[in-house]
């Protein structure tokens, strides 16, 4: 049954092969000639659009937070024909719309629109600055560095990843796996190298040094620094859109994986080997890509990554890069065959231009438009709601916010916050699992959540990163819900206990569900492990006189600003939060929307606090030594989606952050002929919650009353959804019919 789930799965795949062949050499959107031969350059207050293209007519620009101040709107215009005329309207209000007429030819628009946030930019702790101490959580953690880190990388070496770039050496190359293969196990290196910030480990160092050596003798045999091995093989010296094939071909995501895994594993080694390779890489595609010319005087080619990732990693190595000068001297100086003139700001203009220049296709090679399934249908101010591949999209909306925070810029930052609203409140799962269309792995329309949806680990993955930006970008509590929730539902729920069993996509309610050993298309592994890897940035947010708790996880963490905290949890258990404050500082401790009490009691040094609240915060001004204890009542509820089609009628149950299911192997009374679940749940059933020690490891379950096909009362079982499929393939149901 794996070997025909993972041919469906590549079969999938090569669609989108078959799709990308054809999508990319149809030019959707033609340039206008007169644009052309006009030649114009639009400005707002100075600051030129640079995405700006004949073929699109309106823009977009998001003010400040409390801006004042109408934008003015200039340009500059050649046109060799005198009748011609440019004429501007500057916008009458802050939500205005400034106009650019050329007459007897176009007309150009700018909507202007204030800011409903203010941009808070709230900085994270270092990985090495917080130490977890949970009970839950550390379990895992472990579980994860010492099985599935060394089980992903001894599958992967199965798969052809390292004898991939052995080809390239030797020049016998043979494609052996899908062309994704390499940021697969780049991605592995990547969560390795957060692991290690905290875990010393020599044996694994030293396996990964010595991948790290491969890489480095492949990239040596590439005059330009381009190393993606499957596009080298199959497609020699044809460099993303010039193969014809990007949305498979996966050569943009292979890049900006390496950069990721080259900064984590210097981080964690201070070792530059493979930072230096990927630099190199780097190098090649700010020279013939993005904005401005190429050192020949011709214009750069307007390539956008076909599967986001590489925005976001590119923007962290420009971010590291433009701290630590003396480590650029490193990599410009570490080869003599091949040295580096490394300029980061080049790296940041680059990531503005993969940004701003999707559904742009003026100067794309072939006339390629990847269309709505990788998020190239419309410029990124035009984007509104999810849509197309859910991990690609995630990975653009983490992009943006990480790219607006990072430049000031809010029309980045507004448009993200805007999709991510309609994924949480119109395409998401009452899990956090989103993408509910199998084949492309896409969203689908707003509500339109089938139970048997497609619902990929990594798309929860993703989403999860955007929810990390945005908390620092608004410090507002709904991102830190959906994140809990991700975390202990719709990713954690996709690796078994023991850390070497798998879920790729996860149905909601389906008939015979069971875990793979390994896939052939396996990056959900990867993407898990980089989630959890950085656990430690998840909990606390701060700023210069505020720290945010976004989560309940025992750890003790040091701020920048000088304050330093103890949190004692037992999540997701129990809702008892003990907190030390070493200085005096505001405490903002996030009210889960779960709890059943919107105004949990809290305690400084036992005595009770009258607190306010702000954005889903209890504020809490606290001194030096403060102890704070804050409790969250947690109790087994009912959760219902009226507007979803699908569960009318139906009901979901919870405790505390927990989503729960239903398993049949443990309501075999509840199993149709069809050997589907049978049972319904009356509306006024009591729900029960106890903690089962042998039960899964120790888990707590919810039992309650609930009637078959001929209403006869007899008691159901539910577990939490993170744990299911552990006990060989059986039906799951969140879902159960509400009577």
């Amino acid at each position: 049954m794996e070997k025909l789930y993972a041919i469906l799965i590549l079969s999938a795949y090569c669609s989108i092969s078959t799709f990308a062949q054809h999508n990319q050499t149809q030019n959707h959107t033609k340039p206008c000639i007169d644009c052309k031969a006009h030649n114009i350059s639009i400005y707002v207050d100075d600051v030129e659009i640079r995405e700006f293209s004949c073929s699109q007519k309106n823009y977009k620009r998001v003010l400040p937070f409390g801006s004042k101040k109408i934008p003015t709107v200039k340009a500059n215009f050649k046109t060799s024909k005198n009748s011609e005329i440019l004429k501007i309207t500057q916008a009458d209000s802050l939500n205005g719309i400034a106009t650019i007429d050329i007459s007897n030819s176009d007309k150009y628009t700018i909507t202007f629109e204030v800011a409903k946030k203010p941009v808070l930019k709230l900085q994270y702790p270092e990985i090495t600055d917080v130490k977890i101490d949970d009970v839950f959580w550390n379990k895992y953690l472990s579980t994860f560095f010492k099985t599935t880190i060394p089980y992903s990388f001894k599958k992967f070496e199965e798969q052809g990843s390292i004898r991939h770039f052995q080809g390239i050496i030797n020049g016998k190359p043979k494609a052996e796996n899908n062309p994704w293969l390499d940021g697969l196990f780049f991605e592995v290196i990547s969560a390795s190298g957060n692991f290690l910030l905290t875990n010393k480990n020599d044996d694994l160092e030293k396996l990964i040094d010595s991948y790290i050596d491969t890489v480095f003798k492949a990239s040596k045999t590439s005059p330009t620094g381009y190393l993606s091995t499957h596009v080298m093989i199959k497609e020699p010296n044809k460099f993303f859109d010039a193969n014809k094939n990007a949305l498979f071909l996966h050569d943009a995501y292979n890049f900006g994986t390496m950069v990721e895994a080259g900064l984590n594993y210097y981080k964690a080694t201070k070792k530059p080997k493979l930072l230096y390779v990927a630099c190199r890489f780097a190098e090649f595609i700010v020279a013939n890509y993005g904005y401005g010319n190429k050192a020949d005087g011709t214009p750069k080619i307007n390539m956008v990554p076909s599967h986001e990732l590489a925005e976001e990693t590119l923007l962290c190595l420009y971010q590291y890069l433009k701290n630590n000068p003396e480590l650029v001297k490193t990599l410009n100086n570490f080869d003599t065959q091949y040295p580096l003139n490394i300029k980061p700001e080049r790296y940041a203009d680059l990531v503005k231009f993969w940004i701003e220049n999707r559904g742009n296709y003026d100067r794309r090679e072939h006339n390629t438009n990847y269309g709505e399934y990788a998020q190239d249908h419309k410029y990124y101010f035009d984007q509104e709601r999810g849509e197309g591949h859910a991990v690609r999209a995630n990975l653009f909306y983490t992009a943006m916010v990480a790219a607006g925070l990072e430049f000031d810029n809010n029309t980045y930052i507004s448009t993200a916050d805007k999709i991510w609203q309609n994924i949480y409140k119109k395409q998401m799962y009452v899990n956090g699992s989103v993408g509910a269309i199998g084949g492309t792995e896409s969203y689908a329309r707003d509500y339109i959540l089938p139970n048997d949806g497609y619902c990929e680990t990594c798309a929860s993955v993703a989403y999860g990163f955007a929810c990390h930006y945005l908390i620092s970008a608004h410090g507002e509590s709904d991102y830190a819900d959906v994140m809990e929730l991700e975390m202990y539902n719709s990713i954690l729920g996709c690796i078994n206990p023991d850390g070497n069993k798998f879920f790729y996509k996860n149905p909601i309610n389906i008939k015979n569900h069971n875990r793979w050993d390994w896939h052939v298309c396996a990056c959900c592994p990867p993407m898990l492990l980089k989630f959890y890897s950085q656990l430690q940035k998840y909990i606390y947010s701060y700023n210069d006189s505020e720290v945010y708790i976004n989560q309940f996880i025992s750890s003790s963490a040091k701020f920048a600003n000088g304050v330093e905290i103890v949190q004692s949890a037992n999540m997701p258990w129990n809702g008892k939060v003990q907190i030390k404050i070493s200085k005096s500082t505001k405490l903002k401790i996030r009210i889960p929307s779960w709890t059943n009490c919107k105004r949990p009691k809290i305690l400084v040094n036992n005595k009770k606090y009258d607190y306010t609240t702000d954005k889903g915060y209890a504020v809490i001004d606290v001194k030096s030594n403060d102890i704070i204890d804050f409790e969250i009542e947690l109790t087994a509820r009912k959760i219902h989606a009226p507007k979803v089609p699908f569960n009318k009628g139906k009901v979901a149950l919870a405790y505390g952050p927990i989503i729960y299911t239903v398993e049949l192997v443990d309501n075999p009374h509840f199993v149709d002929s069809q050997k589907d679940f049978s049972g319904a749940i009356p509306k006024d059933a009591k729900l029960d919650v106890q903690f089962e020690k042998n039960t899964l490891g120790g888990i707590y379950t919810i039992t309650t009353t609930a009637l078959d096909k001929s209403s006869n009362e007899k008691q159901i079982k539910a577990i939490p959804y993170y744990i299911r499929g552990n006990r060989g393939a059986t039906g799951q149901y969140m879902w159960i019919a509400e009577k």
